[in-house]
């Protein structure tokens, strides 16, 4: 299969890689014109004899439109793709054609977990997607969507695509299986925990330790929030909050409003993580990665041998969780 079809982003069926064999119905077909031939030659029944050789024909002609159904299709898959353990995600699959397409079946071979070097490969369960009709339109490509559900985290190797039909009549199976190349890297599933948030998050950059765990909004709780601006005062605003000396010196009734004062750097630690499986672990930190990006603030990731220093955004939020699904092989190609 691999010196047949080899792997690559872009397929063309042709009757180098397309296959093709009666399918059950197909054979009780056959049987049934053995049966009539039988039947005519032994009572010498021009009829009947005409009858199985007109079903022969029928044979043939729905192998010819079985195949002609197929030859031509040009396929194109993006070479990676990202998702969360034990979430269905698309695939997309561009398809070209010159002529309307009939009974097109999509399926992924199902993965199994191994190891190959220092790769993690998971589990993914077997989708399909049923293509009644594939029209053609000025020779466009049509994007279908893959359904795919990879089960646990690491890089996913997707394997073939087995792309099938028993148009016309039934009587023929069709295949192919096409090799993309595509890989999927799989996060793990995030865990809730936000009824352990207050001890999951620590400030600093250097020698971090379980002691020096808590909650975000400590700075505030601890005096140490910066004057922000004067706005008028409201009637139920704490007396505290009064701004005493612009009134005693005539300058009107405001309030004094505070910020946070927020320039320490969050960092989440994979060792202190509330539970003692490693996967557990890593849900949970990959449901503080989101969370914390979410939130806007600067974080960082410590995985012991392995650690990204704070920074915000998208890309680093990513960068963070590719860390997570490559755990513990931690030689990842991050993105700048």
């Amino acid at each position: 299969m691999k010196k047949r079809i080899p792997a690559d982003q872009r397929q063309f069926l042709s009757r180098d890689n397309i296959f093709i064999i009666p399918s059950r119905l197909g054979f009780a077909f056959l049987f049934l014109v053995l049966v009539l031939f039988l039947f005519g030659t032994n009572y010498q029944n021009n009829i009947i004899i005409l009858v199985s050789y007109l079903m022969v024909s029928i044979f043939m002609t729905s192998m010819l439109t079985s195949f002609f159904n197929f030859s031509g299709l040009r396929f194109y898959m993006p070479k990676n793709s990202a998702a969360f353990a034990q979430q269905v995600i698309s695939i997309p699959l561009e398809l070209t054609t010159n002529k309307d397409r009939f009974d097109l079946h999509f399926s992924f071979e199902p993965v199994f977990n191994r190891i190959v070097g220092n790769k993690t490969i998971g589990i993914a369960d077997r989708k399909n997607l049923h293509l009644k009709k594939l029209s053609c339109e000025n020779e466009l490509a049509t994007v279908v969507n893959l359904p795919y559900q990879p089960i646990k985290r690491g890089i996913v190797d997707i394997s073939r695509l087995k792309v099938s039909s028993e148009y016309a009549f039934g009587l023929f199976t069709i295949w192919t299986k096409l090799d993309f190349g595509h890989q999927c890297t799989v996060y793990p599933a995030p865990k809730n925990c936000s009824k352990y948030y207050n001890h999951l998050v620590t400030t600093g950059s250097e020698d971090i330790t379980d002691q020096q765990m808590f909650v975000i909004e400590t700075n505030a709780k601890k005096g140490v929030d910066e004057f922000f601006e004067l706005k008028n005062y409201r009637i139920g605003e704490p007396i505290s909050q009064i701004a005493w000396k612009q009134l005693a010196r005539g300058q009107g009734h405001f309030s004094k409003h505070y910020k946070a004062h927020q320039n320490d750097d969050l960092w989440l630690v994979l060792n202190a993580m509330p539970a003692r499986n490693i996967e557990d672990k890593l849900q949970l930190l990959c449901w503080l990665v989101l969370t914390a990006s979410q939130s806007g603030r600067k974080f960082g990731v410590d995985l012991g041998d392995m650690k990204i220093l704070p920074n915000s955004g998208n890309s680093h939020k990513t960068n963070c969780l590719k860390l997570l699904a490559n755990y513990p092989n931690i030689k990842v190609e991050l993105d700048e």
